[in-house]
């Protein structure tokens, strides 16, 4: 989902939430796609997974913080970073 500017009542999002709903189907069906969302594509991940939705986005301030990759599986056996080599996952 790319970055950029537009707003929630644009076409943009019902569209995305198209594309989402779509691979979330085809993931359910067994076919492993990955999202990624970059800025607001990240944020309209949010809202598409989460209960409240736009509301999800309000009171959040975080600036200039980086936040550790907590794993729950070993991510070697993951498909998304399985053909990372070991020093991309010591950071």
């Amino acid at each position: 989902m790319p970055g950029g500017d537009a707003p929630v009542d644009s076409i943009y999002y019902p569209f995305a939430k198209k594309v989402f709903e779509y691979v979330k189907q085809k993931n359910a069906d067994g076919l492993h796609y990955p999202v990624w969302g970059t800025c607001q594509g990240f944020q309209n991940l949010v809202m598409f997974v989460a209960e409240g939705g736009q509301q999800s986005l309000q009171n959040r301030t975080a600036s200039k913080t980086n936040f550790n990759i907590d794993f729950v599986v070993d991510p070697g056996t993951t498909k998304l970073f399985s053909s990372l080599q070991e020093e991309a996952l010591l950071f």
